[in-house]
């Protein structure tokens, strides 16, 4: 919320980082009304702005976007919302999909954004889950890693308090690219009947931090481990995208641990890829830790 309030405002995110002032759509399945309404409230005045002069659309919806046999009709629907919208959060994938996001079906919605996006020309945030077990990837089948453009991961560090957030995947650009950490921070006075202060600030405290070198290592695993079809580096480095160095010196160092296993069918055909043993037992300690 925080920066769809910059956006739609034109004010710099966390007074550093410019960004073009747009019109935005929240498709809020999450919150309540009065929920998103009071921080959307609390964020404007910290900045100094009023939430009604803002172009932001607050949204919900009373189906899952993908239980309708007319699907394209929702699709259509959709895009009349999208159109001329600078940028959509859509808060979250579970909400919105009756889909089992375990299974390949998931990917329908996915997809359904992405046409929306290119069509439209709006930015979609996804909103999605980290696993319940391991909290260093997205939770559910390997479409959600392998059809989104980007994936950022937001973290929260229960000790100091601050939240950081940096990419888990990118299709246009390096591995490692920064991140971001920051902190909330209540200003102003305690409004005791909403049981929150006036003001919500975000106080950026780190502007370059690096990506968990894992992230991309996890990916490799957990894209072999669901795929219904045998891949190969080239059908593998498709669904991973990004930096191909990086992705190279995962896939020989998951190869070298012997976490993966190599199937040569000879001169000019190519290596297929899957989990071995030892593989299959570390992406079970992850659901453990």
């Amino acid at each position: 919320q925080y920066l769809v309030c910059c956006l739609a405002s034109g004010q710099p995110l966390f007074g550093e980082f410019p960004v073009t002032k747009g019109s935005v759509i929240h498709l809020d399945q999450e919150q309540s009304f009065n929920q998103t309404m009071r921080r959307y409230i609390r964020i404007c005045d910290k900045l100094n702005i009023k939430y009604k002069n803002l172009d932001i659309d607050r949204v919900n919806i009373t189906r899952n976007l993908d239980s309708c046999e007319e699907i394209r009709t929702v699709e259509a629907e959709l895009m009349k919302q999208f159109n001329g919208k600078t940028l959509a959060i859509i808060d979250s994938l579970n909400a919105v999909s009756e889909a089992d996001e375990n299974t390949d079906k998931i990917s329908d919605i996915l997809k359904i954004f992405k046409r929306i996006s290119e069509k439209t020309k709006c930015a979609i945030i996804l909103i999605h889950h980290t696993g319940h077990g391991d909290k260093g990837r997205p939770r559910g089948h390997s479409s959600i890693i392998g059809v989104p453009d980007g994936i950022l991961m937001l973290d929260k560090d229960q000790d100091s308090k601050a939240s950081e957030i940096s990419f888990y995947k990118t299709r246009e650009g390096d591995h490692d690219l920064f991140g971001l950490r920051y902190q909330l921070k209540d200003e102003g006075n305690y409004n005791f009947k909403q049981k929150c202060s006036e003001k919500l600030a975000f106080e950026l405290l780190i502007a370059n931090v690096k990506p968990k070198e894992k992230n991309i290592n996890r990916m490799i695993l957990k894209t072999i481990n669901d795929s219904v079809e045998t891949l190969n580096q080239s059908k593998l480095y498709k669904i991973i995208s990004g930096d191909r160095s990086s992705f190279d010196k995962a896939l020989k160092t998951l190869i070298d641990l012997k976490y993966i296993s190599i199937e040569d069918l000879g001169k000019g055909r190519a290596i297929n890829y899957s989990i071995t043993e030892a593989g299959q037992k570390h992406i079970e300690e992850w659901n453990d830790q």
